[in-house]
């Protein structure tokens, strides 16, 4: 019903293909995983959010008591399994990254890095309230002396990002679309 509303109303004309697109397989490294093991009787510190720039990035089963978040070139978590580092890490690179670990359970992650300047771009577009004052920039400037995210992770966390072609998906191609007549 959508779909003919379009071709009706916008003159859309789309095929669909399927292709390859590059992902990051999470793998672990050499020297083994360096994740520490959470407690499922541990109590963890609330979500930090707001003006610092934090977001509560991934939720987990209600019988784990935890805390996660990101931005400004960091991920903390307490009780978070793999699956949800993987999907941050997702939203982090802004490409999907695949859990190649075979690691199962909860763990405590502290992982830092440097945001490149294209994440950094990125930051700048949200605007975090300050005293009080709503859409007030307040994400300072990325250090420049850390590691990348990528060697972050195999030093802190004993994992691996490696790039890869991943699984097909469909995309859409779109042909023609046109401004809509008026009614």
């Amino acid at each position: 019903m959508i779909e003919s509303l379009l071709v009706d109303r916008f003159k859309l004309r789309l095929t669909d293909e399927t292709k390859e697109l590059p992902v990051y397989a999470l793998r672990i490294a050499k020297h083994g995983p360096k994740l520490q093991q959470a407690q499922i009787d541990q109590v963890y510190a609330p979500v930090p959010t707001g003006p610092d720039g934090y977001e509560n990035c991934q939720g987990e089963p209600a019988s784990w008591t935890h805390y996660t978040f990101c931005g400004k070139g960091q991920i903390i978590g307490e009780g978070i399994s793999v699956e949800a580092l993987v999907s941050m890490l997702s939203k982090e690179l802004d490409r999907t990254v695949l859990d190649q670990t075979g690691l199962r359970g909860h763990y405590n992650i502290t992982l830092h890095w440097t945001p490149d300047q294209s994440h950094a771009a990125y930051l700048s577009k949200f605007k975090w309230p300050v005293d009080g004052e709503p859409g007030t920039d307040s994400l300072p400037p990325p250090e420049s002396s850390g590691p990348s995210i990528f060697t972050a992770i195999q030093e802190q966390l004993g994992l691996r990002l490696e790039p890869q072609e991943g699984p097909w998906v469909v995309a859409f191609v779109i042909f023609h679309v046109e401004s809509p007549a008026q009614n």
